[in-house]
């Protein structure tokens, strides 16, 4: 039996890496500022039909909050319930200040927790 080789398009890529901009209300410019990349990156990956932004895979998947293999293959191998992904999408709409807040208060909760253990 022939093994085929599925072919990962990077239009597809690039094409969810845009929706989930969208979806997070956040602009190609955004990911292109977080990644520290020359303004006109993301035009060169959408026009000039270029897959470099792949070395970048792992550090898109981290900014938009989902898997690699969501970015390439379009699903998740352990996806998050919806209640995990509302969380996940709330902290990256703050600014860093209440992110900071959110992680303190985190802490707070998983000491008491670890205190009420002990009891």
């Amino acid at each position: 039996m022939r093994q085929t080789k599925r072919v990962i398009s990077s239009d597809t890529v690039l094409q969810r890496i845009m929706e989930l901009l969208k979806r997070n209300g956040r602009a190609e410019k955004d990911l292109v500022n977080y990644l520290c990349l020359a303004k006109n990156a993301f035009d060169h990956w959408k026009f000039d039909n270029s897959s470099s932004f792949m070395k970048h895979i792992n550090k898109m998947a981290d900014y938009l909050g989902v898997s690699i293999d969501f970015l390439v293959r379009g699903h998740n191998a352990d996806s998050f319930v919806a209640i995990e992904r509302e969380i996940i999408e709330t902290y990256r709409m703050l600014n860093r200040d209440r992110q900071e807040m959110i992680l303190n208060m985190l802490n707070e909760l998983k000491i008491l927790t670890k205190l009420e253990a002990e009891k």
